[in-house]
Protein backbone atom coordinates (compact mmCIF):
# COMPACT_ATOMS: atom_id res chain seq x y z
CA UNK A 1 0.00 0.00 0.00
CA UNK A 2 2.58 2.27 -0.55
CA UNK A 3 3.99 4.04 -4.01
CA UNK A 4 7.33 2.85 -4.76
CA UNK A 5 7.67 4.43 -8.39
CA UNK A 6 5.37 6.40 -10.51
CA UNK A 7 5.41 7.06 -14.32
CA UNK A 8 3.27 8.86 -16.94
CA UNK A 9 3.86 7.67 -20.55
CA UNK A 10 2.37 4.65 -23.15
CA UNK A 11 1.33 0.90 -21.56
CA UNK A 12 0.46 -1.68 -24.11
CA UNK A 13 -1.36 -4.33 -23.53
CA UNK A 14 -0.26 -7.40 -24.48
CA UNK A 15 -1.43 -10.90 -24.70
CA UNK A 16 1.29 -11.28 -22.00
CA UNK A 17 0.59 -8.37 -19.57
CA UNK A 18 1.49 -5.19 -19.83
CA UNK A 19 4.38 -3.86 -21.94
CA UNK A 20 5.43 -0.01 -23.29
CA UNK A 21 7.59 3.13 -21.94
CA UNK A 22 5.80 3.27 -18.54
CA UNK A 23 5.83 -0.33 -17.55
CA UNK A 24 9.81 -0.71 -18.58
CA UNK A 25 9.71 2.24 -16.66
CA UNK A 26 9.15 0.85 -13.15
CA UNK A 27 9.65 -2.83 -13.99
CA UNK A 28 13.10 -2.13 -12.37
CA UNK A 29 11.20 -2.45 -8.73
CA UNK A 30 9.62 -5.59 -8.92
CA UNK A 31 12.69 -7.58 -10.88
CA UNK A 32 14.96 -6.53 -7.90
CA UNK A 33 13.16 -8.36 -4.77
CA UNK A 34 10.28 -10.68 -4.02
CA UNK A 35 7.65 -8.40 -2.86
CA UNK A 36 4.10 -8.49 -4.01
CA UNK A 37 3.66 -5.56 -6.38
CA UNK A 38 0.38 -4.17 -8.41
CA UNK A 39 0.40 -1.69 -10.85
CA UNK A 40 -2.30 0.95 -11.34
CA UNK A 41 -3.69 2.52 -13.98
CA UNK A 42 -5.20 6.04 -14.14
CA UNK A 43 -6.80 6.09 -17.90
CA UNK A 44 -7.53 9.36 -17.12
CA UNK A 45 -5.44 11.24 -15.31
CA UNK A 46 -6.17 14.52 -16.03
CA UNK A 47 -9.74 14.02 -14.74
CA UNK A 48 -11.26 13.58 -11.30
CA UNK A 49 -13.06 11.04 -10.28
CA UNK A 50 -15.74 13.06 -9.49
CA UNK A 51 -15.87 14.82 -12.81
CA UNK A 52 -15.36 11.57 -14.33
CA UNK A 53 -18.42 9.88 -12.63
CA UNK A 54 -19.97 13.42 -14.23
CA UNK A 55 -18.97 12.59 -17.72
CA UNK A 56 -20.17 8.94 -17.42
CA UNK A 57 -23.82 9.04 -16.48
CA UNK A 58 -24.19 11.98 -18.87
CA UNK A 59 -22.70 9.21 -21.27
CA UNK A 60 -25.33 6.75 -20.23
CA UNK A 61 -28.32 9.23 -20.71
CA UNK A 62 -26.97 9.80 -24.37
CA UNK A 63 -26.78 6.45 -24.21
CA UNK A 64 -29.62 4.37 -22.55
CA UNK A 65 -31.05 2.32 -25.12
CA UNK A 66 -27.63 0.54 -26.22
CA UNK A 67 -25.40 -2.32 -24.32
CA UNK A 68 -22.98 -1.83 -22.40
CA UNK A 69 -20.65 -3.60 -24.67
CA UNK A 70 -20.48 -0.36 -26.86
CA UNK A 71 -20.78 1.98 -23.88
CA UNK A 72 -17.46 3.35 -24.56
CA UNK A 73 -17.21 4.03 -27.90
CA UNK A 74 -15.75 6.84 -29.48
CA UNK A 75 -14.11 7.62 -25.93
CA UNK A 76 -11.66 5.19 -25.17
CA UNK A 77 -10.58 2.04 -26.72
CA UNK A 78 -13.23 -0.52 -27.59
CA UNK A 79 -11.94 -3.04 -25.98
CA UNK A 80 -10.31 -1.56 -22.84
CA UNK A 81 -13.22 -0.22 -22.16
CA UNK A 82 -15.31 -4.19 -22.15
CA UNK A 83 -12.31 -5.09 -20.45
CA UNK A 84 -13.00 -2.28 -17.44
CA UNK A 85 -16.27 -3.19 -17.32
CA UNK A 86 -15.79 -6.84 -16.81
CA UNK A 87 -13.45 -6.08 -14.06
CA UNK A 88 -16.12 -4.04 -12.61
CA UNK A 89 -18.47 -6.96 -12.52
CA UNK A 90 -20.76 -5.58 -15.60
CA UNK A 91 -22.00 -8.03 -18.47
CA UNK A 92 -21.49 -6.94 -21.74
CA UNK A 93 -25.01 -7.74 -23.08
CA UNK A 94 -26.94 -5.40 -19.87
CA UNK A 95 -28.70 -1.92 -21.08
CA UNK A 96 -26.39 1.23 -20.55
CA UNK A 97 -30.36 2.00 -18.55
CA UNK A 98 -29.37 -0.50 -15.86
CA UNK A 99 -26.45 2.09 -14.19
CA UNK A 100 -27.10 3.87 -11.15
CA UNK A 101 -24.87 7.23 -9.73
CA UNK A 102 -23.57 4.13 -7.44
CA UNK A 103 -22.19 2.34 -10.57
CA UNK A 104 -20.68 5.37 -12.64
CA UNK A 105 -18.75 6.22 -9.47
CA UNK A 106 -17.51 2.24 -9.13
CA UNK A 107 -16.39 2.68 -13.18
CA UNK A 108 -14.88 5.91 -12.35
CA UNK A 109 -12.75 4.42 -9.96
CA UNK A 110 -12.29 1.43 -11.78
CA UNK A 111 -11.10 3.56 -14.78
CA UNK A 112 -8.70 5.71 -12.19
CA UNK A 113 -6.78 3.09 -10.50
CA UNK A 114 -7.13 -0.13 -12.78
CA UNK A 115 -4.94 -2.52 -11.23
CA UNK A 116 -3.11 -5.49 -11.95
CA UNK A 117 -0.90 -8.09 -9.69
CA UNK A 118 2.94 -8.34 -10.98
CA UNK A 119 2.92 -12.21 -11.25
CA UNK A 120 6.87 -12.16 -13.19
CA UNK A 121 8.49 -10.50 -15.71
CA UNK A 122 9.53 -11.89 -19.06
CA UNK A 123 13.04 -12.39 -17.51
CA UNK A 124 16.02 -11.75 -18.72
CA UNK A 125 16.31 -12.80 -22.80
CA UNK A 126 13.27 -10.01 -23.44
CA UNK A 127 14.97 -7.42 -21.37
CA UNK A 128 15.65 -4.20 -22.22
CA UNK A 129 17.88 -3.49 -19.63
CA UNK A 130 19.74 -5.72 -17.14
CA UNK A 131 20.17 -4.10 -13.65
CA UNK A 132 22.62 -5.57 -11.10
CA UNK A 133 26.08 -6.49 -11.92
CA UNK A 134 29.71 -5.38 -10.24
CA UNK A 135 29.31 -2.79 -7.57
CA UNK A 136 30.83 0.60 -8.45
CA UNK A 137 32.12 0.79 -4.88
CA UNK A 138 34.86 -1.11 -6.19
CA UNK A 139 35.82 1.04 -9.20
CA UNK A 140 37.74 4.27 -9.34
CA UNK A 141 34.95 6.86 -10.58
CA UNK A 142 37.56 8.84 -12.49
CA UNK A 143 38.94 6.14 -14.56
CA UNK A 144 36.54 3.01 -14.30
CA UNK A 145 39.77 0.50 -12.80
CA UNK A 146 38.98 -2.15 -10.05
CA UNK A 147 40.61 -0.57 -7.12
CA UNK A 148 41.26 -4.07 -5.81
CA UNK A 149 42.96 -5.67 -9.49
CA UNK A 150 45.18 -2.75 -11.61
CA UNK A 151 44.87 -2.64 -15.18
CA UNK A 152 41.21 -4.12 -14.62
CA UNK A 153 38.20 -1.76 -16.26
CA UNK A 154 34.71 -2.02 -16.27
CA UNK A 155 32.04 -0.49 -18.11
CA UNK A 156 28.46 -0.19 -19.12
CA UNK A 157 25.94 -2.86 -17.49
CA UNK A 158 28.55 -5.41 -16.38
CA UNK A 159 28.71 -2.48 -13.40
CA UNK A 160 25.40 -1.83 -11.26
CA UNK A 161 24.07 0.81 -13.34
CA UNK A 162 20.80 1.02 -15.00
CA UNK A 163 18.93 4.43 -16.15
CA UNK A 164 15.71 5.60 -17.30
CA UNK A 165 14.21 4.48 -20.57
CA UNK A 166 14.79 6.68 -23.42
CA UNK A 167 18.41 6.17 -24.30
CA UNK A 168 20.00 6.71 -21.20
CA UNK A 169 21.52 3.05 -20.52
CA UNK A 170 23.01 3.44 -23.99
CA UNK A 171 24.34 7.03 -23.12
CA UNK A 172 25.58 5.34 -19.96
CA UNK A 173 27.49 2.34 -22.25
CA UNK A 174 29.23 4.91 -24.58
CA UNK A 175 30.19 7.47 -22.21
CA UNK A 176 31.82 5.05 -19.85
CA UNK A 177 33.54 2.54 -22.14
CA UNK A 178 34.89 5.83 -23.72
CA UNK A 179 36.57 6.33 -20.16
CA UNK A 180 37.25 3.23 -19.05
CA UNK A 181 39.24 3.03 -22.78
CA UNK A 182 41.07 6.29 -22.35
CA UNK A 183 42.40 5.17 -19.20
CA UNK A 184 43.15 2.07 -19.78
CA UNK A 185 45.21 3.54 -22.95
CA UNK A 186 46.78 6.47 -20.53
CA UNK A 187 48.08 3.80 -18.70
CA UNK A 188 50.54 2.49 -21.38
Amino acid sequence: NKVVAEYTDEVLFCDYGLSGPAILQISRQSARDDRKYTVSLDLYPDVSIDDLSAKIKDRAKLLSGRNLEDFFVGSINKRLAQVVLKYCGYKLGNSVSVLSDADFTKIAKALKSFEFKVLSNTGFLNSQVSAGGISTDEFDPKTLMSKRYKGLFAAGEILDIDGDCGGFNLSWAFASGTLAAESAVGML
